[in-house]
């Protein structure tokens, strides 16, 4: 059954058109790829879809809209999430509850809703209630409770699903995984803020000596480290008898390398990477795309152009470096699907990767 909602997900998803959000004056609608109006600016507030439901606000109250512009879920709502899976959490009138695509309720939750999903469970808290102190806890997207409120604080599962969330519990930082289990506590004394996993790894502390544990507890590198850093990208500074070192997530020490290293996986076939003070992107075989220069900051590669801070002024440039789309806006997206919004002293528009405007607002802001 789980499959096969899946795939209606994916179909829903392959389904939907490209569709992006405008804002003319205090107005918002949506525009297509082309740059024409198919929902008129007329709701105070909207949101990208997902999963052909978009959330738009009139006045302060939140409901659906499908591709078509149809509100297929009344606008009643004082706070609304997207859809995810199927599901969506909305409130009104200080009570929460978990709907499908159609809006019907699926399950009424109980506590109030913090944030949004990741990896499946999304964090509620539970009112303080006399003597009973107020403490949070873990809700399927179903509504189900799989962890009761006990935590103070609680923080998200980790996105990637490769670790455990962090709580406090009894004056210690409790890990624990998503059935509650707790697996790790760490002395709140002397740590106001507890390490999070990364890259599927926990930096952890025994004696004088650093390593990191995997999610079920044990030691995946062992302690023998002065000094650790967390993994980033799959690697990790420490240091051990005063030598630095890099090391993957096996704690095989790496060669030291001079020139620039990838900091962010591949994207539209190249990975930006930083040498020095100095970014880049690099190839798949591990060469400069072209060179490195210095960026107030730079973005990942989409429709084969990166967004690029410049000079306080954001602009756009091809894959052979250059900034093809001048550096002129206050602020600018990334591409997606090829469209990419950017704001000017003349207003807000959408550009495609050649530069040109495809829809522009009436009103400068």
């Amino acid at each position: 059954m789980t499959r096969l909602l899946l795939f209606a997900f994916a179909l829903s998803l392959a389904a939907q058109p490209d569709l992006y959000p405008i804002r003319n004056g205090r107005q918002s609608g949506f525009i297509n790829r082309s740059g024409k109006v198919v929902i008129p600016p007329k709701y105070d507030r909207v949101e990208e879809f997902r999963e052909s439901r978009a959330v738009v606000y009139i006045g302060s109250n939140a409901g659906y809209i499908d591709p078509a512009g149809q509100l297929l879920i009344p606008a009643v709502f004082s706070t609304a999430t997207p859809f995810e899976q199927g599901r969506a959490i909305v409130s009104k009138e200080g009570k929460y509850s978990v709907i499908d695509l159609q809006g019907k309720t699926v399950a009424e939750v109980p506590h109030r809703v913090m944030g949004d999903y990741s990896a499946g469970l999304v964090v509620v808290q539970r009112a303080r209630a006399g003597a009973t102190p107020s403490a949070y806890g873990y809700m399927d997207r179903n509504g189900r409770m799989v962890i009761e409120p006990k935590f103070m604080p609680a923080g998200k599962f980790p996105e990637d699903g490769r670790g455990l969330a962090v709580g406090g519990l009894d004056r210690n930082w409790c890990y624990f995984d998503k059935s509650g289990k707790i697996i790790l506590r760490l002395p709140l004394d002397g740590h106001d803020r507890a390490p999070g996993f990364r890259d599927g790894l926990l930096r952890w502390k025994e004696g004088f000596h650093w390593g990191y544990k995997d999610p079920s507890g044990a030691w995946a590198i062992e302690p023998k480290f002065d000094d650790a850093q967390d993994f980033n990208n799959g690697i990790a500074s420490v240091e051990k008898d005063g030598e630095r070192v890099q090391i993957d997530t096996r704690g095989a020490v790496q060669p030291a390398t001079k020139g620039p290293r990838a900091i962010h996986p591949p994207s539209d076939g190249l990975a930006l990477a930083e040498d020095g003070d100095r970014l880049g992107y690099l190839t798949a075989d591990s060469k400069p795309a072209f060179q490195f220069r210095k960026y107030d900051a730079a973005f990942d590669y989409q429709c084969g152009m990166a967004r690029i801070k410049l000079d306080s002024k954001f602009g756009y440039m091809d894959k052979s470096g250059r900034l093809t789309i001048p550096n002129q806006y206050s602020s600018a997206a990334d591409f997606k699907g090829c469209l990419a919004m950017v704001l000017s002293n003349d207003g807000w528009a959408y550009i495609d990767p050649s530069g040109n405007s495809v829809w522009k607002s009436e009103s400068k802001f």
